[in-house]
């Protein structure tokens, strides 16, 4: 039965999220399936409880589950600093910016970004932050964090600046929270991509992806940057397409739309 399970649990996640979990730990995996069929109290045949789904409630309750139990959202404030730091380079010269962040997690990095052009007195920029779990698109948007959140990659002086307390929690202030937005969708369907972007920050998420699924992604990704728009991919993840010119920042490979 758990064999039967998993094949169905990888057909699954495929088909939902485009991600091909025979390129990563399977001992992990069969523990992602457990705790996916504990979350549905599902005790017998995966398959045939999917089958049997008839409503749309029952249908979004599923998804909703998978993505949540799949999906990895670690993250933190600048997380990384090479990227901030090649980010940093591009406002010179620049009087606006455009940026998507996908996948945005808990929102940590779309904060950071418009941090970073805040601290700049850069002023004229709106960050787009997608990602596929509802759940933390909705924290994202609450822009509420506590203190070990904060303690990962905010100081006390951007503390002061960019975020209100109460009690144990942090607000993002409204002159941030006025330049970002936030919503659910996947980089595997276009219609959810921003069009017309001049940065695009989608770390750690092709490396779940096989050769296939990788490039629909990209050609998404592409469709959604202005000409001479920047890509920034992953610290081990690497990309070759005609349209995409690399350079390399302080090692860090940093792909242009051409």
């Amino acid at each position: 039965m758990i064999l039967n399970n998993f094949i169905f649990f990888k057909k699954i996640v495929h088909k939902y999220l485009g991600v091909d979990l025979e390129m990563s730990d399977e001992t992990r995996n069969i523990g992602k399936m457990n705790n996916f069929l504990k979350s549905l109290n599902i005790t017998n045949n995966l398959e045939e409880y999917y089958r049997a789904l008839t409503t749309d409630e029952e249908k979004e309750e599923f998804k909703k589950n998978l993505i949540d139990i799949v999906t990895i959202n670690e993250t933190s404030f600048f997380r990384d600093k090479i990227p901030f730091e090649y980010i940093r380079s591009l406002l010179d010269g620049k009087t606006k910016l455009d940026v998507l962040s996908i996948p945005c997690s808990f929102g940590q990095e779309v904060y950071s970004l418009a941090i970073l052009f805040e601290e700049n007195n850069f002023k004229s920029y709106q960050i787009y932050g997608v990602d596929i779990s509802s759940e933390v698109v909705d924290y994202a948007r609450r822009g509420q964090y506590n203190t070990f959140e904060i303690s990962r990659g905010i100081s006390e002086d951007m503390q002061n600046k960019y975020f209100i307390k109460d009690e144990k929690k942090f607000d993002v202030s409204p002159k941030i929270r006025s330049k970002v937005s936030f919503s659910v969708g996947s980089v595997l369907d276009r219609n959810v991509f921003i069009n017309s972007v001049d940065l695009i920050l989608c770390r750690n998420l092709l490396i779940y992806f096989n050769d296939k699924t990788r490039e629909t992604v990209i050609l998404n990704l592409l469709n959604s940057l202005k000409k001479g728009g920047k890509l920034i991919l992953g610290g081990g993840e690497r990309v070759s397409h005609p349209s995409l010119l690399v350079e390399y920042y302080s090692g860090m490979p940093v792909y242009t739309k051409i």
